[in-house]
């Protein structure tokens, strides 16, 4: 039987164990954000009439999952997005469960509906002024529609917040600045739509 020569021995030991450095990395799966648990509406705040959240839609471009973001600075046509940072689903659906969620807290589904509401979400992104100064922009307009041959009412709610200009400021600011756009149309409805309306 013939024996190999130790330093050939050695050789593919040594490619053996480089192999794993010539294999491609597993690729890092997105980290996936949600707007959290929300704010518990105040003690003292007004209720509302029984309303039907009749749809929350938004622009293409905002039909997905991607946090967006957008350069002033550089390209500010130009709607970018963070690679390793995800929504749990777009943000009309997130924006339609905190919305239900504030309808069921302050007596909006108590009972049979007496209006329809109506979202849009216009924007919900990161924007960058420089590379040190970012805030966030979210904007949903509502429409107010009630039963019988009552007045439709419209509003537009936007919540701009200044943040970190990092991924990490986006996603800590966004959910902030939906939770401040569903607490403002709380109270909105609870003017127009209160019960008994």
């Amino acid at each position: 039987m013939r024996h190999l020569h130790p330093l050939l021995l050695l050789l593919a030991a040594s490619l053996i164990s480089g192999c794993g450095g010539l294999l491609p990395e597993p690729a890092e799966s997105p980290r996936v954000i949600d707007l959290g648990p929300g704010s518990d509406p105040n003690d003292d705040a007004e209720a509302i009439a029984a309303i039907t959240l009749a749809r929350v839609d938004a622009p293409r471009w905002l039909d997905d999952t991607a946090i967006h973001y957008r350069r002033l600075d550089h390209d500010p046509n130009t709607l970018e997005r963070y690679a390793q940072h995800v929504w749990a689903a777009p943000p009309a659906e997130l924006i339609a469960a905190e919305a239900e969620a504030m309808l069921r807290a302050r007596g909006g589904r108590d009972g049979p509906p007496q209006a329809r509401l109506e979202l849009r979400l216009t924007r919900f992104e990161q924007v960058f002024e420089s590379a040190e100064a970012a805030y966030v922009d979210a904007r949903v307009s509502a429409v107010l529609i009630p039963r019988g041959n009552g007045a439709t009412r419209q509003r537009e709610f936007r919540a701009r917040l200044d943040t970190r200009a990092d991924v990490d400021g986006a996603v800590d600011a966004l959910p902030r600045a939906a939770h401040e756009i569903i607490g403002d149309m709380g109270d909105w409805l609870a003017r127009e739509h209160p019960p008994g309306d």
